[in-house]
């Protein structure tokens, strides 16, 4: 029993005729909340212990389920309340079994970042076998194996039937936090929204386990998806319904119509095929100029609707070099009036309006755009994403796509225009804008570089260096510009043709300019600079110039 109000000594291992209460040894004076408190933790901890030995694995899909070890350690005290002592999204490899036997101590895959976030690390997923594979949704944090056998939908009142399957995808849905920022993510309002329609349930269970299991992987969603078929169910269903929804007028342009073909494309446009995606995207705009354009987008949710249709316009103009679809949205406005107004000193080096005007180059509009991202990596530098909560990360991904927009914009502007018609700075600006288009992507919204509009946008940004000249004196008036946009080349290239002509060039141009580290990095703070972050990213791209330079 507890007496008093002191720190719990230690925990009781359940005996062996498995009593159904635990003597807890404290000192002290009483509080009864506090009492309660550790009650709470030691019961639970014993009763974790119990149901791993005693509760056989349920079956997905014929397979068995891992079952997870709880540890002693699960959960910790702390004042006033008790606290996991994992993250929900962190996946520990030693407590993961199967009927096969434990994972390799090697096999982690998802790995806390900073304020629980996640961070992801490389494995083979063909690797490991579909139990196993299973087994990694399944965090010892889960309320599914508290009951053992338990079900999310006892009563059935949910407008879909949920197998064992679908109850680990939603435990998943809703205690992993989405990385990078997506509409479609448990901690929003999307989460109600996706148990409320049988087409959304199944839109968002395969849009948002396949992202999953592709950053668990590390790799291509493909071999995700074919190791776990239930997620193919899901698309299947999806789209059957959505075939059925748009042969009614009045169900085509509902919420959950719209939002379930927005969720299909944006996943087609970042895993899946060309065809597909073109399909997709122009059956999407259909449905939203049949229901009236984005001013009928006004609640809560339908804002959320309305980001995914914009990131999907925005990925898919990208992709292919269209035109944008859907025009700018009011919320980004919204979301930066909420942004602290700093007076950042000076301005970019060789951008200021007297620099331009001495070098005879006119102003562009990509100048005020690199103003305005300059003003956001000062907000992550002191604010950054990952410390942010739903709501703040929402409204940074409204600031992120408002810049990404405007870039695209400026982009296919210049592609419209004929080649004789060019000014002599046309090549520098759509240079500086490709670049910066590919750093917001990746050192702002934190987009993983196997997404597939990188490898779009990089080789454009190396063929706009290719039309310079050798020495790249087209940027003379800007060399810090020169620096950073060779810089970006190097880090967003990996696995490309073009990485080693960006690490070969930035290496000359340094050694051209008896540049060193301290020198270079001191050039990049002049452009944007996002902190911490950025310095671990260029000290990587130095790294790699060193090393042709020892060549």
């Amino acid at each position: 029993m507890i007496q008093g109000n002191s720190n719990l000594v230690d925990e009781q291992e359940p005996s062996s005729s498995r009593a159904d209460y635990i003597f807890i040894k404290t000192t002290g004076q009483g509080n009864p909340q506090n009492d309660t408190i550790r009650r709470s933790h030691v019961m639970r901890t014993s009763f974790r212990h119990r149901t791993t030995t005693q509760t056989p694995a349920i079956g997905i899909q014929s397979q068995p389920l891992a079952s997870i070890s709880a540890g002693k350690r699960s959960f910790r005290l702390s004042r006033q309340q008790l606290q996991q002592h994992q993250p929900y999204d962190k996946v520990q490899s030693e407590s993961i079994t199967s009927g096969s036997g434990e994972v390799p101590r090697n096999a982690t895959q998802i790995e806390p970042g900073e304020q629980g976030q996640s961070r992801t690390s490389s494995i083979s997923a063909d690797t490991l076998s579909l139990d196993v594979t299973q087994g990694l949704l399944r965090l010892s944090t889960s309320p599914l194996l508290i009951f053992g056998i338990s079900r999310i939908d006892p009563l059935g009142v949910l407008p879909v039937k949920l197998s064992p399957w679908d109850e680990v995808l939603i435990d998943r849905f809703c205690h992993y936090k989405k990385w990078p920022w997506c509409p479609i993510n448990g901690q929003s309002l999307w989460s109600p929204f996706a148990l409320s329609d049988e087409l959304v349930f199944s839109a968002t269970m395969y849009c948002w386990s396949t992202g999953f299991g592709s950053r668990l992987a590390g790799s291509e969603a493909s071999s995700w998806i074919q190791n776990n078929p239930g997620i193919i169910q899901h698309k299947l269903s999806a789209i059957s319904l959505i075939n059925k929804r748009i042969a009614d007028s009045a169900q085509a342009v509902r919420d959950e119509t719209i939002a379930a073909v927005a969720a299909i494309t944006n996943l087609e446009l970042l895993f899946g095929t060309r065809e597909a995606a073109a399909k997709h995207m122009q059956g999407l705009r259909t449905l939203i100029r049949m229901r009236g354009g984005f001013s009928t987008f006004v609640t809560g949710l339908q804002l959320l609707i309305q980001r995914l249709v914009s990131w999907t316009d925005t990925i898919h103009s990208g992709l292919f070099g269209t035109e944008l679809t859907f025009p700018p949205c009011e919320i980004w406005d919204v979301s930066w009036s909420t942004l602290e107004q700093v007076s950042l000193p000076g301005s970019l080096i060789g951008l200021s309006p007297s620099n331009l005007q001495a070098s005879g180059i006119s102003h562009h509009e990509v100048v005020d755009i690199l103003n305005v991202t300059r003003v956001l990596c000062h907000e992550e530098e002191k604010r950054p994403l990952r410390t942010l909560d739903e709501h703040g990360r929402m409204q940074r991904a409204d600031m992120f796509l408002k810049i990404e927009n405007r870039l695209m914009a400026v982009l296919q502007a210049m592609a419209s225009t004929s080649a004789e018609s060019w000014s002599a700075t046309s090549l520098v600006w759509k240079t500086i804008a490709l670049a910066t288009l590919v750093f917001v992507h990746h050192c702002l919204r934190h987009s993983p570089l196997r997404l597939p509009h990188y490898r779009v946008l990089v080789p454009q940004l190396h063929q706009a260096l290719l039309g310079m000249q050798e020495s790249f004196q087209e940027l003379a008036f800007a060399r810090s510009l020169l620096f950073w946009t060779l810089s970006v080349g190097v880090m967003t290239s990996a696995g490309m043709d073009c990485n080693v002509w960006f690490i070969e060039k930035l290496a000359e141009t340094c050694t051209t300019y008896s540049m060193s580290w301290q020198a270079l990095r001191s050039l990049l703070m002049d452009c944007l600079w996002t902190g911490p972050a950025d310095e671990e990213r260029y000290l990587a791209v130095w790294r790699a110039v060193e090393r042709v330079q020892a060549a």
